[in-house]
């Protein structure tokens, strides 16, 4: 079974793909959305994932406070409870995650981030 360090090392292959709004399909390596991230990082794992709105579906939902470097984030970015990101937690405080502010793959500070909303545990 993988640990919360697979799923970081298994992510930031990732680092530096270009963002594109919305899921392409196929989800490449050549640009994604959180959606596609988190599916090919988890998939390369073993851990087979559908899309991101079924993936609130997958392993166990934890308390925010709860937890650890491994684990999906979900975001209701505006506040009303309809999921609009995705990604996952990474050490020290920052999420890795495909960013439409950034326009790509990349590892930044949680705090800054709007919307926290719920989390699960796949590992």
């Amino acid at each position: 079974m993988p640990t919360g360090a697979d799923v970081i090392r298994s992510g930031r292959k990732y680092l530096g793909v270009p963002y594109v709004s919305g899921t392409p399909d196929p989800c490449t390596r050549e640009k994604m959305d959180c959606d596609c991230f988190t599916k090919r990082t988890f998939n390369d794992l073993g851990i087979k994932l559908g899309w991101w709105t079924n993936q609130k579906n997958y392993g166990r939902s934890i308390s925010l406070s709860n937890r650890r470097v491994g684990d999906l984030l979900f975001f209701s970015e505006d506040g009303s409870g309809r999921l609009t990101h995705v990604g996952i937690q990474s050490y020290n405080g920052k999420i890795l995650h495909a960013s439409s502010y950034y326009k790509k793959v990349c590892e930044s500070d949680l705090k800054y981030m709007r919307g926290l909303y719920a989390a699960r545990r796949l590992v």
